[in-house]
């Protein structure tokens, strides 16, 4: 579970800095809301004090003003002021997009109000998620955590001409860091309730003038909020590590090669039942309750992802990009169903999925004076 769960019986955690970064958020934005806005010196115009965003929701770098679509993008700077772990805590802060993240490996995705109820491996759902360009095909593997992320793209509405299939209510892109030409390296450290802690560290290492190097790890960790009134277990409990490494390689000035790979390995407890029925410990949603799954309940992933992404510029305006990705993927999701510890009512559920996908995409545009594919015309001299 992420953000605030949404549990009836019991008191919810609450992450401490997402309780103070949301405040903080809502308090700037009611204070701007009634702030008059200066008007432009001499010579200037109104939009001189706008930032410039680029996005890639072309499947090229644009400015988002000139961008066609209804897109709205969330940068790294926001993503850390809102100390969002995943899409599912930014669902709060983008009109129009509902994430059901209660399940980290079975996520539910809405965008306007279109989604697909089903995360079966055969079914192909109304809102697509790529990572760098990369169609997720399974929902369990795209909800990603944040570590070292650019921006996250939300783009709403029918995407099928450019981003294909699976994308009728709408496509999300996440875009990570890529190797820079210098040396950085940063740690944050966050701490909460219930044992809450999240610590990201990432390392960037340039080997030669044509090739980087970035590392990064992510390790969250929570116990247990809820409180088992049969064996005194804590429950809800979340264990998490994921990194990505990454090598940049430019033989040239028109060749820019990037290679990586992603691991994520989530161990969490799985989703608990309360019962009310009188079979139950208790009938008050907020009283005591137990669950009796045998082994217990588990929510379990193991992503591994390579990508391998060319880009090369032919000739003066005509750019060849080729994508290439394999991953591996597999899950499993325990829990119990019938919210008792009354053997002769035991009902459990798992759902264990092992995957393999390969992805390749070939992509060719030009933007020059005669043919601009960026806003599909053509344009005779």
């Amino acid at each position: 579970m992420t953000g605030i769960p949404r549990r009836i019986g019991g008191r919810p955690a609450f992450h401490h800095a997402s309780a103070l970064a949301i405040s903080l958020s809502l308090a700037f934005a009611a204070s701007s809301a009634h702030a008059e806005a200066a008007p432009p010196a001499a010579g200037e115009t109104a939009t001189q004090g706008l930032d410039e965003i680029v996005v890639t929701a072309q499947k090229r770098e644009e400015r988002l003003q000139d961008v066609p679509v209804s897109v709205v993008a969330v940068s790294s700077a926001k993503i850390n002021e809102l100390h969002a772990i995943s899409l599912g805590s930014l669902a709060a802060f983008t009109p129009g997009l509902v994430v059901d993240d209660s399940s980290v490996t079975q996520p539910r995705f809405t965008i306007r109000g279109v989604a697909t109820d089903d995360f079966g491996i055969g079914t192909e759902p109304a809102v697509a998620v790529f990572v760098d360009g990369i169609y997720t095909a399974r929902t369990g593997s795209a909800l990603i955590f944040f570590n070292d992320i650019e921006r996250v793209e939300v783009l709403k509405g029918p995407q099928g001409t450019i981003f294909g299939r699976n994308t009728s209510a709408g496509a999300i892109s996440i875009v990570t860091k890529k190797p820079e030409d210098r040396f950085t390296t940063t740690a944050n450290f966050d701490f909460g309730n219930y044992g809450s802690k999240r610590i990201e560290a990432m390392v960037n290492v340039p080997l030669t003038h044509n090739l980087q190097v970035r590392g990064d790890v992510l390790i969250n960790r929570r116990d247990g909020w809820l409180h088992d009134a049969v064996t005194g277990k804590g429950r809800g409990f979340i264990h998490t590590t994921s990194g990505r490494i990454s090598a940049r390689w430019t033989p040239d000035s028109a060749t820019d090669i990037v290679f990586a790979w992603d691991h994520d390995e989530t161990r969490n407890d799985g989703p608990v039942a309360i019962g009310i029925s009188q079979a139950a410990l208790s009938r008050d949603p907020f009283g005591p309750f137990t669950n009796d799954v045998v082994g217990g309940a588990r929510e379990t992933r193991l992503l591994n992802g390579y990508a391998l992404t060319i880009n090369r510029d032919i000739t003066d305006g005509l750019k060849l990009t080729s994508i290439s990705s394999y991953r591996r993927f597999s899950t499993s999701n325990r829990e119990d169903e019938d919210g008792t510890n009354d053997p002769t009512r035991y009902l459990d559920t798992d759902n264990i999925e092992s995957n393999k996908s390969f992805y390749q995409e070939l992509r060719l545009s030009h933007d020059g004076e005669k043919l601009d594919t960026s806003k599909n015309r053509l344009i005779l001299a």
